[in-house]
């Protein structure tokens, strides 16, 4: 069975400390707060080079001043590693101005050497604030693909959270609908799109919603500009894990091209139905003429074989039996 304990990643603390006195003092303050943590003890600027070059830091305690650099310096070349990593000033020379500069240049806080009883209860909370820090880093980065991923499917993406306020509006959206994301974050949609649809359509969409279902249709929306654009959309909820409605993410794609197509297509489809049916009454009246051609001619016929003349009317598709009779 294994020990949580023994599972826990060590927080490896590097500090930058010319005196080996203090710098001890400082790991054994550490170490009965803080078992799992290892400790490497530098005082030169190639050192802290290497070590960031490493990447072997979580955390930093640095004295203020030392033989070949000071805070202000290490401060630096950490920024330059880009590294996020707490960073505390542990010294006796360090006074107000100094304080400020030392904040100003990203240090988390200083703590005069008097006074350590401060050292483990700020590196509880720089730890426990470097943690969400990251998390927050990773949350931004994950919303950031996903936002550039939505950009790239090419259909609008509008998001609004409970209240209908516009929480998300992508590329496409602007083109679609021609507002700005600047123009709409923060508004209600209904402020900026109008839709024509039916009472029914609005109630059948609150329906949907409520019951956790997603809802397709097609209507007109009105653009910047006040012209309708024919879209298809698909609206679906989106609900916390308590069930809650967080918002509704909203899908939509102009079928303008479509619409010309389909009314193309009915009026191809009209004009054959019209020719066709001026076709069938130019064949009722041709056929009417040739069945009365026909009689006129089979009558011709029978006068004439009552006189005992040749017909003058021979009809070949007629029977034979047919003609003999008429004689």
């Amino acid at each position: 069975m294994h020990n949580n304990a023994f599972m826990k990643k060590a927080i490896h603390i590097l500090i930058i400390e010319d005196n080996e006195s203090d710098a001890a003092l400082i790991i054994r303050l550490l170490r009965k707060a803080e078992t799992h943590i290892t400790c490497e003890v530098i005082d030169t600027a190639p050192q802290l080079e290497r070590a960031l070059g490493q990447h072997s830091c979580d955390f930093v305690i640095c004295d203020y001043s030392l033989p070949q650099f000071d805070a202000i310096h290490a401060l630096k070349r950490i920024k330059n590693h880009n590294f996020d990593i707490p960073f505390i000033v542990v010294s006796g020379t360090v006074g107000e101005e100094t304080a400020v500069e030392l904040m100003r240049a990203g240090a988390q806080d200083y703590i005069m050497k008097d006074n350590l009883a401060r050292l483990v209860p700020v590196f509880h909370r720089e730890l426990a604030e470097a943690k969400l820090r990251k998390r927050n880093k990773r949350t931004e980065e994950r919303n950031n693909l996903q936002a550039k991923l939505l950009d790239l499917i090419g259909q609008s993406v509008i998001m609004v959270d409970g209240k209908d306020i516009i929480t998300f509006w992508n590329k496409a959206s602007e083109t679609l609908y021609g507002w700005s994301e600047a123009e709409v974050m923060g508004r209600k949609l209904d402020e900026i799109m109008t839709l024509h649809t039916s009472h029914s359509d609005s109630h059948d969409v609150g329906k949907h919603i409520r019951n956790g279902e997603s809802w397709s249709n097609e209507t007109e929306v009105v653009n910047k500009e006040g012209f309708p654009v024919p879209v298809h959309f698909t609206h679906t909820p989106i609900f916390d894990e308590k069930s809650v409605l967080m918002g509704i993410i909203g899908i939509s794609y102009d079928i303008s091209e479509r619409r010309k197509t389909e009314i193309a297509f009915l009026r191809k489809m009209e004009e054959l139905a019209a020719s066709n049916e001026e076709l069938q009454r130019i064949n009722r009246l041709t056929i009417g003429r040739e069945i009365r051609m026909i009689e006129l001619k089979q009558q011709c016929n029978h006068l004439a074989a009552k006189l005992g003349m040749s017909q003058p009317y021979p009809l070949a598709f007629i029977k034979e039996s047919d003609q003999q009779k008429e004689k």
